[in-house]
């Protein structure tokens, strides 16, 4: 038939170079071949699912990641289980589903297996770390055999071996994994674990050597953490040294400054607690205290402005007029003091009869500390009420 077609001109021969063309370009599947059978539309979306869950993890989009794997068919026999075992627990791990990231690995493990070969070093690299979150150092510590030559050149890997070293009362060899460790990577996270490591067996020295290698490169976190260590075991110097360093690295943490605020004093205590209250007014009552302290009353009436909360803001303020002998202005805030509720304050009463008693108002004090219970105040208040009473006695004028 073809041949005699080939001899039709016209319309008719245009017609047949159209269909001998089209069957050329046909797939061999449109023209039948009954032993190679179609690919089935589910292993396509599969696959398609695959490719999508692997690129989202390039992107470090984990969840989008996940979600591409829980949509995939697992009942076809085509899948490439492998594949997906590995995604599931790299995407698993990166949004803390640790429990799923050790089974999805575990399965993988087996599929490699099965398969003759073995999972790649840092697969094992990442079920140790899940593991060793979820509490479990004795398969962490096993995955990280298994990781091989990996594991002593990933930061993860030495921490997790020696966390785990240590929290099984094996402080030296935990230095020692630390240490061989550094030896590759001079990580600064290795150098604040090492130094908690020292500071636990009293080594302050070597300790307060990791501390100021990690500094400028060490999260704000984790030298928060090292510097709380070395207060608690009175090393208050080198905690003081570290917090400095922190803020100057990260002026925009509260965290620092709060910090040395607390553990150090005078000038640079009140200091650093004014640059607290400038990133958050809730700690402009510790500087207007720390200021008062320093003897900055200035700086104290000024800040105690900021102080959000109405009682804590009045009582700063007149901290700060006692201490600046501004007894007119302390005794100015009386109907204040009273509509905040502060009127029955014991406290609040003492500071006001010393400013009555300063200025000479005697009856005005007496009636001040008469109720005073507070045993803390209650030595003042009688020292205050003897006062009182020489001045009254006396013929001359009273020094106050």
């Amino acid at each position: 038939m073809l041949q005699a077609l080939r001899h039709v001109g016209g319309r008719h021969g245009a017609a047949f170079a159209l269909v001998v063309a089209l069957v050329a370009a046909a797939p061999a599947s449109a023209v039948g071949r009954p032993h190679e059978p179609r690919v089935h539309p589910a292993d396509v979306r599969n696959a398609q699912l695959l490719a999508v869950a692997e690129a989202r993890m390039r992107e470090g989009k984990a969840a989008p990641a996940l979600e591409a794997l829980w949509s995939i068919d697992d009942s076809r026999a085509r899948l490439d289980r492998f594949t997906r075992a590995r995604l599931l627990g790299l995407a698993s791990f990166a949004l803390g589903r640790f429990e799923e990231t050790s089974a999805a690995l575990d399965e993988a493990g087996r599929i490699a297996v099965g398969r003759g070969s073995s999972l790649r070093g840092e697969l094992w690299i990442v079920r140790a770390r899940a593991e060793h979150a979820l509490g479990r150092c004795a398969p962490a510590l096993a995955a990280l055999t298994r990781a091989g030559p990996a594991r002593v050149r990933d930061v993860d890997a030495v921490l997790v071996q020696a966390s785990c070293e240590n929290e099984g009362g094996l402080r030296a060899a935990a230095i020692d994994t630390l240490s061989t460790g550094l030896l590759t990577i001079d990580d600064p996270r290795l150098r604040v674990m090492r130094a908690h490591r020292l500071l636990e067996l009293g080594a302050r020295a070597a300790a307060q050597g990791d501390a100021r290698a990690a500094l400028p490169r060490a999260g704000v976190d984790e030298l928060l953490v090292l510097a709380s260590a070395f207060v608690e075991r009175s090393a208050v110097a080198e905690a003081t040294e570290i917090l400095r360093v922190l803020r100057r690295r990260f002026p925009d943490d509260v965290r620092a400054h709060v910090a040395l605020s607390r553990l150090s004093t005078g000038r640079e205590a009140a200091q650093a607690a004014v640059e607290a209250a400038r990133l958050d007014p809730r700690h402009a009552a510790d500087a207007t205290e720390l200021l008062r302290r320093d003897n900055a009353l200035g700086a104290a009436l000024r800040e105690s402005a900021g102080i959000g909360d109405e009682r804590a803001r009045l009582r700063a303020r007149l901290a700060a007029l006692v201490d600046a002998r501004a007894w007119d202005r302390a005794l100015a805030l009386r109907q204040a003091l009273d509509s905040a509720g502060l009127g029955a304050d014991d406290a609040v009463r003492y500071a006001l009869a010393y400013a009555a008693f300063s200025v000479g108002d005697d009856p005005h004090a007496s009636a001040l500390l008469d109720g005073i219970v507070d045993a803390t105040l209650f030595e003042r208040a009688s020292r205050l009420r003897v006062a009182i009473a020489a001045c009254a006695e006396a013929e001359a004028p009273c020094a106050r």
